[in-house]
């Protein structure tokens, strides 16, 4: 028995092991506080790499704002790349829509935005293009617009409602892009946009990587 576990025993006040055996075995006591030593110690482990990683100038965890728009397999497997190099560097990601993911990154809630080209042409921002996201036209199969057969002139859409993604801040709220009909339902969120346009109420332009499933594009 080192001095060590003899002075935790007197610490502690409980025997933590059975010495009446050929080989010392834990007690009962010993072996509910082993659990919660085995995570002391991980939780030391991880403190001591946090603190040598703020030493040598990383950041205490990497900040980023997504547009809801933006695929998400490329950003899994940039922050798998970012957890293999740099361990003790968590990820804190949003995702946000059109202006509001740059008014994330202008307020310093986070240091990296991926978002729509036509929100980062402002002189504090450096930019740099990543990828291109193709937006498509969508309506449920139900919808009178599915019943067209051929092209679809504007004039005919300003008769159907279309869905509408819009701002929850104010950097580009009351701005509208690509709104063709007059009937409008505004959304603040592509997921709700999505299960609306399923349902049938209305039509909007979506992110082909999103509806691909739905309309079978080949």
């Amino acid at each position: 028995m080192t001095y060590g576990i003899q002075k935790l025993e007197a610490q502690v006040g409980l025997p933590l092991f059975d010495r009446t055996a050929y080989r010392s075995a834990l007690t009962e006591a010993g072996s509910a506080l082993l659990l919660r030593a085995r995570r002391i110690a991980e939780e030391t482990n991880a403190f001591r790499d946090a603190a040598r990683s703020l030493a040598s100038g990383l950041e205490a965890e990497l900040t980023i704002v997504m547009d809801s728009m933006f695929p998400m397999p490329p950003v899994v497997e940039a922050l798998r790349a970012l957890t293999k190099q740099f361990p003790t560097v968590p990820p804190r990601v949003y995702v946000q829509s059109l202006g509001s993911a740059a008014e994330r990154v202008l307020d310093g809630t986070c240091m990296i935005g991926l978002m729509q080209l036509v929100f980062t042409d402002m002189a504090l921002l450096k930019r740099f293009p990543l990828l291109t996201v193709g937006l498509v036209p969508v309506a449920a199969p139900g919808h009178p617009l599915a019943m067209i057969d051929g092209p679809i002139d504007t004039h005919v859409l300003h008769d159907h409602v279309q869905l509408v993604l819009t701002d929850r801040l104010t950097l580009t709220a009351g701005r509208d892009y690509g709104v063709l009909s007059v009937h409008t339902w505004r959304l603040a969120d592509l997921g709700a946009k999505h299960s609306m346009l399923l349902a049938g109420l209305g039509w909007g332009n979506m992110p082909l990587h999103l509806v691909e499933a739905d309309i079978g594009f080949q």
